[in-house]
Parts: structure tokens; C-alpha cells; sequence
């Protein structure tokens, strides 16, 4: 582990100037002045230019992401069933943990570190609620009263839980090789991947309690925390330059260690490798060191470039190429304002021959001066042509962030026609297709199927969720026990599937009329079925709510033995009990 240590320390040293440049990127995303500026006049303006950027493309990819029919995950199993409790829980989990909000967060992220990472977490709890239940009373000798109750309180302990997300810096990560391409090649090669920690005295209680940290160790650095808080350039925290950007002075966490969670391949039999997590601080102190606690043997962090490049691990931000051009927009904004402030206040030149006294400036002011010893001097409007150069710079740094005019709400661009208007759309269907195709690939489908990994192996109770069944099934409140077979079951992201079918909506319903026309006899080998397309249409355009209610599926009135349908559930397969049978034959 002391190799493993000193490598992690010199990871992070040798991308120290890649976390100078970050830094550098979310000042500009702050729209804060520094050191690049050249200019140095009255006015400190900031041209919004990168934020604008920035806040379209994270709006548009989380539109694109996010459907308005909630649904978002699909799931294909190795036996071929549709496992509906299992993309109904998932999709609860998309729910609890607000991920709209945090893919937003993220997708910022990503654009200015160049780096999506994303730590994956199950939090256990236990939650002590309150509740009124009426009660018999009783007398003395233990009868109960006849015809009268009274109200009592009674506390239950709920056990609670579910997955978290933690959107991690990439100043906090280091991943080694950094030639490698991804989080697991980089655990196959031999090497590790390691997340900068910062917990407070009552952080490391927590985890001392959940047993991620070893007790006796854990009290010692409790004890000596200062001497365990690194404040070098390469351990800046970035959550402090975020919270000051906020107008937030502290934290409130008080003293903090250091600690470097470090992934890697240990060998734990001769010649038998595997997947351990480890704890640990400065002087080679081990908080803990043991087998990775996940039953599915990964790796909790996902980590993709927004960009790949050739050869590195890392992306590259893509701030990197209109950083000049910001400074720039920058510059040119503050001389215009300078310019503007000369522009509005005119020079007042006058003949000394005939006073030297001040000559005031005020509604109805009277100058004993001959009207011919005093005028104005007017400067050039030079700001006009400043704005004209702003304009350029903007048209410039939306290009090269390929934000298209159709991701900006507000434009001032002449009325387009038809033609124009629908050019502009399939550019946007495809631009933004490909940037999303990123974070859907490398998060949110690992997420998914982490999530449920750790659904089977944490919960232990049943949870009430929303399910959607077959179309033309109403949605309900439906108790899911925890699951008890692991089946191959493979869950992926189609949300932006979803919205890509919504915009193309009007194509579909046109090529559905042109297929009407077809004659049979054009097709003598074929048999037209259009039930999938009237369902795909329907869902599409009025959402799975609506058209599952307008859309019945008929086989759903008959009705199956109940003695097959027991044989069928007790071989694991998802059956629609009929509403009409008798509910004690199952």
C-alpha cells in the first residue's frame, strides 16, 4: 500500500497544472476577472459569454435526457421477459434522487473540467415515525372494556435507503496510468484510481459507525486532525472556491483530514487478484483496507472525457479554446464602458480671458460668460464599434462550443422561413444527439445497472413505488419485495430516444398515412400489422400516462387457470392476474 500511496501523491502532483487550469475555467463560469485580463481601466464588466454557452448546452442535453413522460430506462433480460418491478423501481430511483438536477450539475461540469465523474453510493437509515391507532381499554385486571377505545400513539422504526450520487471534482480524481482509457482499464493494468476525501470530526464518526473506517485508527487522526489537512496546490479544495463564488465565506465543517480513497488490485490469495478499497492519510496511516464491498465487484466511480483524446484518461475542457477569446470579450467590454462614460459626459471648453472660476452644471445654472466662450467637445461613439466586436467574439465562442441558435431562447435573428426553421432543427437533433450520446453511454447506463446491483444487495424490505405495466394498463401503487434471484438483466437509457421520437412525431404520422395507401397487392409476400405503430404514435405524442389509458389492450379480459398462473410466477415470470378472478385461488 505505501507504493500504491506514493504513487496517488504523484498522480495528483503531475496534473497540478491541469487543476490550475480548472480553476481557471469555473472562474470563467463565475464570470470572474483574473490574471488573464490585459485591460485596466474604470469599469471591472464580465462578458457572459461562456455562461450563456455553458447554461444552453446543459439545458438543452438535460431536455433531450429527461422526456416529459417520465419514462426514461428499458431493460432487456436473458430470458427474454420484460422485468417491469425491476424498471419501475429504477425509475423511482431517478425520482428520489432528483437525478434531473444533478445531470444538469453534472453536464456544467463536464463542459468546463472536460471530465464527467460520478460516484455511486447506497445510504442506509433508519427513520423512527409516529402514528395515532386506537386501542381497547383495559381495565385493571387485564379485561378489555366492551365498545370503548382510545387513541394511542405508538413509534415504529422504518428502515430507509436508497442510491446517492456525488458529483466529484476532477481536481479530486486521479486515475493511473493516466494512459489509460477508462476507470477499469486502469484497475485491469495494475493500477488504481484514487478520490481526495475531506471529512470533519463528526464525518469520520459516521463512518466509523457505518464500518467503512476502522475504529481505532479513525480516533487517532480525530485526535490529530490539523496534522493530516495537506494545503498544497495539487490539494486545493474546490468545494471552498465554489462556495466563495456563492457569497459563502465557510463551510461549517470545521477542521477536516485528508484522505485519499484509493482503488486498486491487491493480492489477497497467491496469485489471486481482486478489486480492494482502502483508506488512507498522510505518514502511511491505513484507515482501512479490505475487499471491494460491492457483491458486484465494480468500481462506484464512472469516469468518461466529454471529449476523448488519444493516449490520456482525461478529457480536455472545452473552455480551453475560447479562454483568449473570453479575456478578450472581456477587455473590449470594459474600454467600451469606459468609452461610453467619456461618450455621455461631454468636455466643456471655455475662454479663460473671461473667467477662471468653476463653471457648475446644474438644471437652469446661469454662466456670466459670453455665450461664444464657451462649448461642448463630443467624443467619437467608439462603444458602436466595440459592440460589432463583442457580436463577432460571441457568434465565435458559441461555434466552437457548438451551440446552435436553436439551444438560445432569445435571439435577434431576422424571422426564418420554413425550410431555414427545419434545417435548424435536424442540426440540433443531431448535434445534440451525439453530445448527449456521451453521457448516456458512460453514466447513466452504468448507473443504472448500478443502481439495481445495489438495490439487490442492500434492500432487504419492501418499497411502494408507481409501475406502469403493458399498454393500455393503468398506472398503480405497487409494493415491490426486495428481489430474490439476481436474473441477467440489462438496463439502458432511453429518454433521449423518447424526445428524439417526439420531434420527428410529424414524420412518423406522414409516413403512417403513405403506408395506408399502399394496396395489398404491392405487397403479396407481407402482412401489414399497424398496431406498433398506432401505439408508438399515440405514446409518443400524448405520453405513456395517456395512451395506456386510451390505448386497451383486450387480451388483458382473459382469463388464465389460476393454477398455471401460480405454476408461471413460481418459475419467476411476470403474469397479469385478471381483475375478475377469485383472488383465494392464487
Amino acid at each position: 500500500m505505501r507504493d500504491t500511496f506514493d504513487r496517488a501523491r504523484r498522480g495528483f502532483e503531475d496534473q497540478q497544472e491541469r487543476a490550475s487550469d480548472i480553476a481557471s475555467y469555473w472562474q470563467m463560469w463565475n464570470c470572474e476577472l483574473d490574471a488573464g485580463q490585459i485591460y485596466n481601466g474604470r469599469n471591472r464588466l464580465y462578458a457572459p459569454f461562456v455562461f450563456e454557452a455553458i447554461q444552453a448546452r446543459s439545458t438543452r442535453f438535460v431536455n433531450q435526457l429527461f422526456p416529459q413522460s417520465d419514462r426514461h430506462i428499458e431493460a432487456a433480460s436473458e430470458d427474454g421477459t420484460i422485468p417491469r418491478a425491476q424498471i419501475s423501481l429504477c425509475e423511482h430511483y431517478v425520482s428520489e434522487t432528483d437525478l434531473r438536477e444533478q445531470a444538469a450539475a453534472l453536464s456544467i461540469s463536464g463542459d468546463v473540467e472536460g471530465q464527467y465523474n460520478l460516484y455511486i453510493d447506497w445510504e442506509v437509515g433508519n427513520r423512527r415515525t409516529v402514528s395515532r391507532a386506537e386501542k381497547p381499554v383495559e381495565t385493571p385486571d387485564g379485561n378489555e372494556v366492551p365498545g370503548e377505545k382510545v387513541v394511542d400513539l405508538t413509534e415504529e422504526d422504518k428502515a430507509t435507503g436508497g442510491p446517492t450520487l456525488e458529483i466529484l471534482s476532477d481536481r479530486d480524481v486521479c486515475i493511473l496510468p493516466a494512459t489509460s482509457p477508462s476507470v477499469d482499464a486502469a484497475l485491469s493494468a495494475g493500477g488504481c484510481v484514487v478520490i481526495l476525501r475531506r471529512w470533519g470530526k463528526r464525518q469520520l464518526k459516521q463512518m466509523v459507525k457505518k464500518g467503512t473506517l476502522d475504529k481505532k485508527q479513525t480516533e487517532q487522526i480525530i485526535h490529530d486532525i490539523e496534522y493530516y489537512k495537506e494545503d498544497s496546490n495539487t490539494t486545493k479544495d474546490p468545494a471552498k472556491t465554489m462556495l466563495s463564488a456563492a457569497g459563502i465565506k465557510k463551510d461549517g465543517r470545521g477542521k477536516y483530514a485528508l484522505i485519499y480513497e484509493i482503488w486498486t488490485e491487491l493480492e489477497v490469495e497467491p496469485d489471486e487478484f481482486r478489486l480492494c478499497q482502502a483508506f488512507m492519510v498522510g505518514a502511511y496511516k491505513v484507515l482501512m483496507a479490505r475487499r471491494n464491498p460491492y457483491w458486484s465487484d465494480q468500481c462506484p466511480l464512472l469516469s468518461a472525457p466529454v471529449k476523448r483524446t488519444f493516449g490520456s484518461a482525461k478529457g480536455v475542457s472545452l473552455l480551453k479554446p475560447v479562454r483568449k477569446l473570453q479575456f478578450f470579450a472581456n477587455d473590449v467590454l470594459n474600454e467600451m464602458a469606459d468609452g461610453a462614460n467619456y461618450t455621455l459626459l461631454p468636455i466643456t471648453r471655455r475662454d479663460p480671458a473671461y473667467a477662471t472660476s468653476p463653471l457648475i452644471l446644474a438644471p437652469g445654472a446661469i454662466w456670466d460668460v459670453p455665450p461664444a466662450s464657451a462649448d461642448f467637445a463630443h467624443m467619437d461613439p467608439t462603444w458602436a464599434q466595440g459592440a460589432e466586436i463583442l457580436a463577432n467574439l460571441k457568434t465565435e465562442i458559441f461555434q466552437v462550443l457548438s451551440v446552435n441558435p436553436s439551444m438560445v431562447t432569445q435571439t435577434t435573428k431576422k424571422k426564418l422561413n420554413q425550410a431555414e426553421v427545419a434545417q435548424e432543427q435536424q442540426i440540433d437533433i443531431l448535434t445534440t444527439g451525439d453530445a448527449t450520446r456521451v453521457l448516456k453511454d458512460a453514466i447513466l447506463n452504468p448507473m443504472c445497472n448500478l443502481w439495481m446491483d445495489l438495490d439487490y444487495q442492500f434492500r432487504d424490505y419492501a418499497i411502494t413505488i408507481r409501475e406502469y405495466g403493458e399498454m393500455g394498463q393503468r398506472a398503480e401503487l405497487e409494493s415491490v419485495p426486495p428481489f430474490e434471484l439476481c436474473r441477467k438483466t440489462t438496463f439502458f437509457w432511453v429518454g433521449d430516444e423518447l424526445v428524439r421520437g417526439a420531434q420527428q412525431l410529424q414524420q412518423k404520422i406522414g409516413l403512417f398515412n403513405l403506408i395506408m395507401k399502399i394496396p395489398a397487392q404491392l405487397m403479396p409476400h407481407f402482412q401489414l400489422d399497424l398496431e406498433p405503430i398506432i401505439c408508438d404514435i399515440v405514446e409518443t405524442g400524448f405520453g405513456a400516462r395517456i395512451a395506456r389509458l386510451c390505448l386497451k389492450d383486450t387480451r388483458a379480459l382473459i382469463s388464465v387457470d389460476p393454477q398455471k398462473e401460480n405454476a408461471l410466477m413460481q418459475m419467476g415470470h411476470y403474469i397479469v392476474v385478471h381483475p375478475m378472478d377469485n383472488a383465494e385461488e392464487h
